[in-house]
């Protein structure tokens, strides 16, 4: 709901207050006319409100003046404008039956150099993603069958230049994922930010604890100590650095996984790795 009466009434008394103002003066040669302050009311509301958007579960709102259109004036820094502070409570960021994942968080939206940018942190309540076996194989993109519409070319983890993200993600200790043949609950904290070609880079960790694996038949256990997911670049790809064997036998043997998610290497390891 946007209050713009009582940001007019507020200019009006700043304008009083200050001898100097050239809108003040031309007033007062008017002999204050009423119409000289209603004039300049209805050229500020189309510019600059006060307002905020509330649901129950996202809450936005403005702590000064909504700047909706004016030049960078002189003397102010590159990409300063508009700023509104977002609190989410519980917010629904996912809600399909195969995924679904309910946050908390705040932060600030704000316009800087034409880009829209978020920031802020986020913490997960909960969730859950069911992720569907990849096909064995597929096409290249430049193979063109015919018949069929060319494929269309992959978007390469890239959000877009029109935003700008900055995400302290914490995934707390009620996320869980399926897929894959993996089935374990998720923790640890990502940094999640844009590039300015729009690619999705994060730092940080991801352990999967309390979790199994199915490989070449068989059921196997993760290693507590070596089950993560490690960031240090492009958000989609990853390094690996997983252990699952299969315990409470005389010989505890597995499968490692180690390099990345484009480039994984898989070896049959024992317990220690070796």
């Amino acid at each position: 709901m946007f209050r713009r009466d009582a940001l007019a009434r507020a200019e009006i008394g700043d304008r009083a207050r200050d001898p100097q103002d050239p809108v003040l003066t031309a007033c007062r040669q008017r002999e204050l006319s009423p119409a000289c302050g209603h004039e300049r009311v209805a050229r500020r509301r189309q510019r600059a409100v006060y307002g905020e958007f509330a649901h129950r579960e996202l809450r936005i709102e403005s702590p000064g003046p909504l700047e909706l259109a004016r030049a960078r004036r002189e003397g102010e820094p590159e990409g300063l404008g508009t700023k509104l502070a977002w609190t989410a409570t519980r917010l629904r960021v996912l809600n399909r039956p195969d995924r679904r994942i309910v946050a908390t968080g705040e932060g600030t939206l704000a316009l800087v150099d034409g880009r829209l940018a978020v920031a802020g942190s986020v913490s997960v309540d909960e969730g859950r993603i069911e992720h569907e076996r990849t096909p064995g194989a597929t096409l290249s993109p430049d193979v063109v069958v015919r018949g069929r519409p060319p494929a269309t070319a992959s978007r390469d983890g890239r959000l877009g230049t029109a935003l700008a993200l900055a995400l302290d993600v914490d995934l707390g200790n009620r996320l869980s994922f399926a897929g894959e043949g993996l089935e374990a609950n998720l923790g640890g904290r990502l940094k999640i930010a844009s590039a300015q070609d729009g690619r999705l880079e994060a730092r940080g960790v991801i352990l999967a604890t309390h979790g199994t694996y199915y490989a070449f038949g068989q059921r196997l256990d993760l290693d507590r100590e070596r089950a993560r997911l490690v960031f240090d670049g492009p958000l989609d790809n990853p390094a690996l650095d997983i252990l699952a064997i299969r315990a409470n036998l005389p010989v505890e043997v597995g499968v490692e996984l180690t390099g990345s998610v484009r480039v994984p290497r898989v070896r049959l390891a024992d317990a220690a790795g070796e």
